[in-house]
């Protein structure tokens, strides 16, 4: 059996994403370096930490609202985050009977770095309409066994790790399945669970959301191996960087705070044009169940971006 790498020397989802309360509505978090795209903390990262926020919100301050699930997320990342401590400061939008909406502030000295909007219910006591029709993906999956894709013997599917892992550290936190060919240049299937052994809740359904193969157009050209008995083989660095300016999440269906090991994945880029890229994502679970819609913005740069001195303009 395939031994898979772990992300046991760098710390779990459930560490890095811990949130202090520090008044009503103000929350510390620390965000660590092994959870970072070159020295940005990555953007799936942060869109959980800004979930762990708004539940534990919802579990304290405006607990007798009773609406412990998110149900919507839209994020405006303004300007690059950075490894060390953050503020979290939190605006109650609108309490209603039904649903709340949260505006969350992510700052870090004095920078403003992203905000959003949170909608939480209770998904549990919803009511409503409901159609008997649901999103079909074309074209379809293969069929999978999670059974032997744990020990990577499904026949359709093999286990990868993400491009550049170096430099996309938050990247060795998750294990990745993939299936041989791809449906299309621009649609990417996988299967996905965490690499430090916890299950996929609410919460780090923000990571999942943002955790995904590089677009082939812009990974290097495979060359033919060297027979040259003192060549050494080269590690490709990543040349591009993509930085996502805004990332929206629908969610269909609470996953149980116990949480699920798997989630199935599918990716969709309409175009990539003049450095700009959309990405529409939908996430599903064991049972084939819709979990979530999400889309992003995102831009496409130099990776030399991702660590040059900081402006009030630039990325």
């Amino acid at each position: 059996m395939m031994s898979l790498p772990s992300s046991n020397i760098g710390s779990s989802f459930a560490d890095a994403t811990k949130v202090q309360q520090l008044t009503s509505h103000t929350y510390s978090a620390n965000f660590p370096d092994d959870w970072c795209i070159g020295s940005v903390p990555h953007g799936g990262f942060i869109t959980g930490v800004f979930l762990q926020v708004s539940a534990l919100h919802f579990r304290t301050t405006l607990s007798a609202q009773n609406q412990p699930n998110p149900i919507t997320l839209h994020l405006e990342f303004l300007r690059r985050t950075e490894a060390g401590p953050a503020l979290f400061t939190v605006q109650d939008t609108k309490l209603g009977r039904q649903t709340s909406v949260l505006h969350i502030t992510l700052s870090q000295g004095d920078r403003v770095e992203v905000v959003g909007y949170i909608t939480h219910s209770n998904t549990t006591t919803e009511e409503g309409v409901s159609s008997p029709h649901t999103h079909v993906l074309h074209p379809a999956p293969l069929p999978v066994s999670l059974s032997l894709l744990k020990t990577v013997n499904d026949p359709n599917y093999h286990y990868e790790g993400m491009a550049f892992p170096n430099f996309r550290k938050a990247s060795t936190k998750a294990h990745t399945y993939f299936p041989h060919t791809q449906p299309a240049p621009n649609i990417s299937d996988e299967w996905i669970r965490l690499s430090t052994g916890e299950f996929w809740t609410d919460e780090s359904l923000g990571y999942a959301c943002d955790m995904f193969s590089l677009p082939t157009d812009f990974l290097p050209a495979i060359t033919a191996p060297s027979t040259s008995s003192e060549s050494k083989p080269t590690i490709p660095s990543a040349k591009y960087w993509f930085p996502t300016l805004c990332l929206n999440i629908d969610f269909k269906k609470s996953l149980p705070p116990t949480g699920i090991e798997w989630l199935f994945i599918r990716v969709e880029r309409k175009q990539t044009r003049n450095g700009r890229m959309d990405i529409e994502l939908t996430a599903w679970d064991e049972e084939g169940e819709l979990v979530a819609i999400s889309h992003h913005v995102a831009l496409v740069v130099g990776s030399e971006r991702n660590t040059s001195a900081r402006s009030s303009s630039k990325i």
